[in-house]
């Protein structure tokens, strides 16, 4: 579980900005707070982020993004010397300083902070504490002004002949996952495994994924087909239907996937498998006034229908493991009772019992007026005069509960709404 992700120094993210799925002490919704033996606070399932478009919202996911990448292929897909692409901030002088990424995980009822600082060729700190039984333990600490990386005597394992392994401009947490380092290969796998990330829906949305996971199991069709109704539809049914491609792909899937482990420095989705490249008709049965349902091929659906679907695979595993779902534009071709149900999903503990979160960029105020999102579930982000993205949450302005949220989103009274010169549209006409 995140407890908190932090960056500065990256992209329009100039100073320090923290985002807190630590809950606040409010009087909400307690249904939707995650509560863990041993830690002190409550943890939220959802936050969602607003604000007008170029204020910085994706640029939150995207830090999260580049510290998952970093971890995940620093060691191995880094070339030895190389710049490392960390997009500083670019209105200033900030290029000559460093860009900087943390976060507090939860695993296993064990609380983990880690972190890394970096300029443009080489990291400059990198540090693990644990925290059992909420005693605080140093289990690897990393500066650019010691010549050895300082280990802690509760940190185990084959550091040193790891440490002569990590160069100047890869992370020691990747370097030590590469080579199975066993005290840090859960630490890397919450990177790896358990966040997982969505965006570019919309008209484009692929529900591969979500078809590829009905295959693997009838549960999970059941699930998938459940949701599908839930959100109104029409569809109660679906049919796939598998044929087997070209034993001449076999060669191609193979070679393509050596090229992605070659190249890639960070693949969106995994590459196709053989199997995976084989054809997939999938065709939806919808109620009509007959007895039997009408069967219409997934091409012939609507972009809302597709994007609803293209998210539920992903909802789904993030449901079953407990990891960390996270979408840029949710939003996008969706209704907005679509968008109310997916969040309704990770905030209900009886649909979310293992305490998976959900992260959303969005435009729908209609989550702001539908009793949805408890109070401290909600960030904005805006722009200074500087061009610097500020992320802030709705309790600084400690809302009632019975407060118009919606009405006093669009009335700007939290900030994170455009100033459209509508003089200047005027003049175009």
């Amino acid at each position: 579980m995140l407890l908190r992700f932090s960056v500065s120094n990256f992209t329009s993210l100039r100073d320090i900005q923290e985002l807190s799925l630590v809950a606040g002490s409010l009087s909400d919704e307690p249904g939707a707070l995650i509560e863990v033996e041993g830690l002190p606070h409550k943890l939220l399932r959802v936050a969602a982020i607003y604000g007008p478009n170029a204020s910085g919202k994706t640029n939150v996911i995207f830090g999260l993004k580049f510290m998952r990448s970093a971890v995940k292929y620093s060691h191995n897909k880094w070339e030895p010397g190389a710049e490392i692409d960390r997009h500083a901030f670019a209105l200033d002088d900030s290029e000559e300083k460093p860009s900087e990424f943390a976060v507090d995980i939860l695993l296993q009822g064990v609380r983990y902070e880690y972190g890394f600082s970096m300029n443009s060729t080489r990291v400059l700190s990198e540090y693990l504490f644990a925290y059992p039984d909420n005693r605080r333990q140093r289990w690897f600490e990393r500066s650019a002004d010691n010549e050895r990386i300082i280990f802690g005597k509760n940190f185990s394992g084959e550091n040193r002949a790891i440490e002569n392994l990590t160069r100047p401009n890869s992370l020691f947490l990747s370097s030590a996952a590469q080579n199975n380092h066993e005290k840090l290969l859960p630490i890397y796998n919450w990177f790896a495994k358990e966040l997982s990330f969505r965006s570019g829906l919309g008209a484009r949305s692929s529900p591969t994924r979500t078809i590829e996971l009905c295959l693997k199991s009838e549960t999970n069709k059941k699930t998938v087909l459940r949701l599908l109704g839930a959100a109104d539809l029409g569809i109660v049914d679906m049919d796939i239907e598998v044929e087997a491609p070209d034993p001449k792909l076999k060669e191609f899937a193979e070679k393509f996937q050596a090229l992605m482990r070659e190249f890639a420095t960070e693949p969106s989705t995994p590459p196709p498998t053989f199997e995976e490249l084989a054809r997939k008709a999938v065709a939806f049965r919808h109620k009509s006034r007959g007895e039997s349902a009408i069967a219409i091929p997934l091409e012939y659906e609507s972009a809302g229908t597709l994007t609803y679907l293209a998210i539920l695979g992903p909802a789904i595993e993030a449901l079953g493991s407990g990891g960390v779902l996270i979408i840029d534009e949710l939003d996008a071709s969706l209704h907005p009772l679509l968008v109310t149900e997916i969040v309704k999903i990770f905030n209900r503990a009886d649909y979310n019992p293992q305490g998976a979160q959900l992260i959303f960029t969005t435009h729908n105020t209609e989550l702001l007026g539908a009793d949805v999102l408890r109070r401290d579930e909600i960030w904005f982000t805006e722009k200074d005069d500087t061009g610097a993205t500020k992320l802030y949450p709705l309790s600084d302005f400690k809302p009632r509960k019975e407060e118009n949220l919606q009405r006093g989103y669009l009335q700007g009274r939290y900030g994170a709404t455009p100033f459209i010169k509508a003089s200047a549209l005027l003049e175009l006409q």
